[in-house]
């Protein structure tokens, strides 16, 4: 079973049997908390929650072995908690 840190790419298949590449940003049980590269991208550079949408582990189709990035930089970790 793949490890789902936020981050992680992931594509899933949705409505009509699209697939979409998204962003992990939780998981929860059996589903993910999803979002687009542009909302991962915008939450890396603000600090702020993307906006998201939950996923049944089982639309899964793929899972990129890509490196996860943390959703907020270490150094504005330490601002947040402030």
């Amino acid at each position: 079973m793949a490890e789902f840190t936020r981050g992680r790419v992931v594509i899933v298949s949705v409505f009509g049997g699209r697939h979409m590449r998204r962003r992990v940003w939780g998981e929860s049980g059996e589903g993910l908390l999803l979002c687009s590269e542009d909302q991962y991208q915008r939450a890396l550079a603000t600090g702020q929650e993307p906006l998201y949408a939950g996923f049944p582990k089982a639309s899964l189709v793929n899972v990129e072995d890509t490196e996860a990035q943390p959703a907020v930089p270490d150094s504005r970790q330490a601002k947040l908690r402030e």
